[in-house]
């Protein structure tokens, strides 16, 4: 069996030094809060080595610095969040509003409502949660995997996340400290009533009818694009979906990602992984354009590429985020005027 395969150790990043600040910050310092809106977000205001977050918690600038009249929503999971890049400026969100201003002359604020295992189904709660506040004028989805991720997984649209929460609010409610104010009768009834008959949540207390693993996650996404695509027709708002790179894809894999790519195989299961997002791209990115929404097809982006940028199966390092955004600048300026 291949041996263990350390995603941080790999050289897409361009440093040893880089790479460990950004996996302490992921895994150690960043603080993670349930959400009323969208299922979890970052704490606000954290200024960590590589991760900032704005005073909403998003990982995106702050509302007192934006610049243009126009507003963009970005919308995804890890990739789009930025999982892997070592600062905010290396990040979707920064380097697509960048190239955009710079290189095309369009001037828009994109607001990164994307964060770390986000599925179709938290990106259309996103969307819904923040569409009359903030009146955006293009929405970037940029996702995919996360979908065929819960499929794989057999669960639809919640995570461990919402289980652990809603097990430990159960459990506090048991005790009865989740109302009491005072500290020292909290740790009382905490002491004093050790008991293990608490609510367990299992998926029937989520889901009224669950669709079978292998069209789950064109359900998750299907669901996402019908919304999206419906309201911002009524409302004049362009939009441009993108099914995200995957190592999977990558014709010219560097020995770093051949590395990974071996211990992946061994671990996962690749033909249902394949299979899902060929038939994602099937579905939904061989659609004729129309004109205010377009679907690109970017599971290949780096197949031409020979050096290292994935470190994992679906991320990448700060090369492989700037060359990846070009790309996606480069749709939007070729099919939309903003």
């Amino acid at each position: 069996m291949q041996k263990f395969v350390e995603r941080f150790d790999s050289d897409a990043f361009e440093s040893v030094t880089i790479a460990k600040k950004i996996n302490i910050d992921l895994k150690k310092n960043l603080k993670i809060s349930p959400h009323p809106y969208c299922g979890w977000r970052s704490y606000p205001n954290q200024n960590l080595e590589t991760i900032t977050t704005n005073e909403k918690g998003l990982r995106s600038k702050s509302f007192k610095n934006l610049k243009h009249k126009n507003n963009c929503f970005l919308l995804g999971g890890s990739v789009a969040w930025g999982f892997g890049a070592s600062s905010n400026k290396n990040i979707p969100s920064y380097l697509i509003e960048r190239i955009l201003g710079e290189k095309y002359g369009i001037k828009i604020n994109v607001i990164n409502l994307a964060d770390q295992m986000h599925s179709s189904f938290e990106e259309t709660q996103s969307f819904i949660a923040y569409l009359d506040e903030l009146n955006p004028s293009l929405i970037i989805t940029l996702s995919g995997s996360n979908d065929i991720n819960r499929a794989n997984k057999n669960v639809f649209k919640y995570s461990n996340l919402h289980t652990a929460w809603l097990e430990y609010f159960a459990w506090g409610n048991k005790l009865g400290i989740i109302w009491e104010k005072n500290t020292l009768k909290k740790l009382i009834k905490i002491l004093t009533r050790k008991s293990k008959n608490y609510q367990i949540f299992n998926e029937d207390y989520f889901i009224f009818s669950k669709p079978e693993k292998e069209s789950m996650y064109i359900k998750l996404y299907s669901n996402k694009v019908s919304i999206i695509n419906s309201i911002a027709t009524e409302r004049k708002i362009k939009v441009a979906h993108f099914l995200q790179p995957d190592l999977f894809f990558k014709e010219n894999k560097s020995e770093s990602e051949k590395k990974y790519y071996e211990y992946l195989m061994e671990r996962i299961d690749h033909d249902f992984i394949t299979s899902s997002f060929l038939n994602l791209k099937k579905t939904f990115f061989n659609t004729s354009e129309k004109k205010e929404i377009i679907f690109k097809n970017f599971l290949d982006c780096f197949e031409t590429r020979k050096e290292p940028l994935f470190f994992d199966r679906s991320h990448v390092s700060d090369k492989g985020y700037n060359i990846l955004c070009e790309k996606v600048a480069l749709e939007i300026s070729n099919h939309f005027k903003l």
